[in-house]
């Protein structure tokens, strides 16, 4: 029966991801079960650079029909190019010229789009009301706050539209009063494989620690500098920790001098110059190292212990967490996470709050390390139980099966 519903459908998919970022990835796994149940998909990216990361992460490497410039590259914080976009579109609209997207979109003529990224939220409503018997399906993303900016509730408005939201945790899905909306936890994908490693390795006087981030102060990076500084600085700790911060070291179009800081750091919020400057000033260069964007992170994640969501919105329920726990890696999170039960199957502390981290390190410092490795093993068995691909093929086919 799924053969045959699947036989005839065809898929876009319309995305903004990062090389590394959660919508890249959350798409490699949308397409991988894509994949595997053989349905015709096309996809739209208004980055080029994603088509690196699905070669990465998915068997083949999904087939890019195009990468289209659009006025929608924006931020998700970016209020006015996304209201410019949709005045052109209407007023194309109205003269009856059609944009490339729209006329991409009826030559192709598919059942389903699907969004994963929050940067296409205000395309919703204009695409409902152009294709009405098409169904959009939307991948709830932590940016439809509606506390955290103008964009977001924007945002929160736009997704109204769509038939289908998938929300990638219960707090995301507490956030929409929306009657189609489903929780749907990303998967680890098959590419990236449960692991038995030996953590904390016996004569190890170091406890290798890795947070993987874009360069945006929201990931929290400067968190754990302020953090890893006082217990490194006090020294009263049985172990002491090296830490390496994952993309966080990128620099943009901007690459050096004081004219890049000022604008990659006050204007564009990006983290580069301000974590080497922290890191510098406490001196902190043996202990911490910050990179550029790392297209595969697996190897980085099996070559650590102990992985730190630092995120300033308190959401410890990212794929980051999920690809980290499923190597078997101790994580800690900030804020609340469904995966992460304190002291059971991983610790949190308070959000923003480089004491409370602190706190945390110091307590994992004087543990012994088979009790740390019981509670990665936990993590990693609680991951293996809400995040296997199984269970998420599953739930995509029941949706799919439900909005149909």
């Amino acid at each position: 029966m799924k053969d045959d519903f699947y036989k005839n459908k065809k898929l876009l998919f319309i995305t903004h991801g990062y090389y590394q970022g959660g919508a890249s990835t959350s798409l490699a796994h949308t397409i991988q079960w894509v994949e595997d149940n053989k349905i015709k998909f096309k996809i739209i990216s208004t980055r080029k650079q994603e088509e690196k990361t699905l070669k990465i992460r998915t068997k083949k490497g999904a087939q890019f029909c195009t990468t289209f410039s659009h006025p929608s590259i924006v931020d998700h914080e970016g209020i006015i190019t996304p209201f410019l976009s949709i005045v052109l579109l209407l007023i194309f609209q109205k003269l009856k010229i059609n944009p490339y997207l729209i006329n991409f979109i009826k030559e192709y003529n598919p059942e389903f789009i699907i969004f994963n990224s929050t940067h296409h939220c205000w395309m919703i409503p204009i695409l409902k009301k152009i294709f009405s018997k098409t169904k959009i399906i939307f991948f709830v993303r932590e940016q439809v706050r509606k506390e955290r900016s103008l964009a977001g509730l924007l945002n929160y408005n736009w997704l109204k539209h769509a038939d289908k939201l998938l929300c990638i945790s219960e707090f995301e899905s507490n956030l929409l009063h929306n009657s189609n909306k489903y929780v749907i936890y990303n998967t680890i994908g098959k590419n990236y494989e449960y692991k038995n490693k030996m953590l904390f390795k016996k004569n190890a006087t170091d406890y290798k620690i890795i947070q993987m981030g874009q360069p945006s102060f929201c990931k929290g990076g400067h968190v754990l500098i302020y953090a890893m500084r006082e217990v490194i600085r006090k020294k009263r700790t049985a172990k002491s920790f090296d830490a390496i911060l994952l993309g966080a070291g990128s620099k943009g179009i901007f690459k050096k001098g004081n004219f890049a800081f000022f604008i990659k750091t006050l204007l564009f919020l990006n983290t580069k110059y301000f974590y080497s400057f922290l890191i510098n000033i406490f001196k902190l260069r043996k202990h911490i190292k910050i990179t550029d964007y790392i297209m595969d992170v697996k190897p980085y994640l099996e070559d650590s212990d102990i992985y730190i969501r630092t995120s300033l919105s308190g959401d410890s329920w990212g794929r980051d967490i999920i690809e980290a726990m499923s190597l078997g890696l101790l994580c800690i999170g900030s804020g609340e996470s469904p995966f992460i039960e304190d002291g059971i199957s991983g610790f949190l502390y308070k959000a923003n709050d480089s004491k409370a981290l602190e706190k945390v390190l110091r307590k994992i410092s004087e543990m012994k390390k088979s009790e740390l490795r019981k509670i990665a093993k936990n993590g990693q068995k609680r991951i293996k139980e809400m995040c296997s691909y199984q269970t998420f093929e599953n739930s995509l086919n029941k949706n799919f099966f439900n909005i149909n």
